[in-house]
């Protein structure tokens, strides 16, 4: 039943991070996200790369992350774009709204779910289908070498954290059937995985 508040539109892009480190109680501050927030630093820079764009707030963006460290894990923290009213974010802004978010179970525009990454995987899949449902990885297919169309059609994208997706959760992704796809050779930060995505997700709309 707690699943049926997760409900993207079909307009939404979806991005998925795995936060294996990510403490699920609010015992960290905005200037201690990497340590005593289990890098929640990365969390919060790769929901302010969905998010926000240079003329402000991108629309139509559901991040979600499931927070995986102690004190009481899984959880999974969902926050979405079209719910900000402000134009410019900073690390220290989504800090606050990660730590009001954990202290209060939901803010302004965003909410906690005590789900776990399969359970929202499974969610999405079922909502989604797995067409549109992909895992970024380093030993998929290059995306480039993708047809436009088929990347324009992509609403999920499935990432690991610095850590990547343990062995375990990856074999289960395969046996899901997820295609898997990579941005080239090198090994890439979420932030930096999710700015590539929303590139090419921005070139395959004008090109499809």
């Amino acid at each position: 039943m707690y699943m049926k508040k997760l409900i993207p539109s079909e307009n939404h892009i979806v991005f998925i991070l795995k936060a294996s480190q990510a403490v699920t109680a609010p015992i960290f501050t905005s200037k201690s996200l990497a340590s005593l927030g289990g890098r929640m630093d990365l969390v919060a820079r790769a929901i302010i790369a969905a998010i926000a764009k240079k003329s402000g707030i991108r629309k139509n963006i559901l991040f979600i992350s499931i927070f995986e460290g102690s004190p009481n894990p899984p959880i999974t923290f969902i926050i979405d774009s079209n719910k900000f009213h402000k134009t410019v974010i900073s690390e220290k802004n989504v800090a606050n709204i990660i730590l009001t978010t954990l202290r209060n179970k939901s803010s302004s525009v965003a909410y906690i779910l005590n789900a776990s990454f399969r359970e929202i995987i499974t969610y999405c899949l079922n909502l989604f289908g797995k067409k549109k449902t992909v895992y970024l990885c380093e030993n998929g297919i290059d995306i480039r070498t993708l047809p436009r169309k088929y990347i324009d059609q992509i609403r999920v994208f499935i990432i690991g954290d610095h850590r990547g997706i343990d062995k375990e959760n990856e074999k289960w992704l395969e046996k899901k059937g997820l295609s898997k796809i990579c941005l080239g050779p090198i090994s890439y930060l979420a932030s930096h995985v999710i700015t590539i995505v929303l590139e090419e997700k921005t070139r395959a709309k004008e090109n499809s």
